[in-house]
């Protein structure tokens, strides 16, 4: 699933606490605040939505 981030300084923000939660230094509880917070919902997502940055992975981006 691509990730659809609101702006590039989120994209940098949950990129490192996705790293910071695959090391097991957060729980999935701060992990999914992160994505409410960096991420586009979903039904903001199958509208027209406004410039956003798309990736497949964190790591690759």
């Amino acid at each position: 699933m691509k990730k659809i981030y609101e702006s590039e300084q989120l994209m940098v923000l949950h990129q490192s606490a996705q790293a910071l939660f695959d090391l097991g230094i957060i729980d999935t509880a701060e992990m999914r605040d992160f994505d409410e917070g960096c991420l586009v919902p979903q039904e903001k997502t199958s509208k027209k939505a406004p410039k956003v940055l798309e990736a497949d992975h964190p790591a690759t981006a």
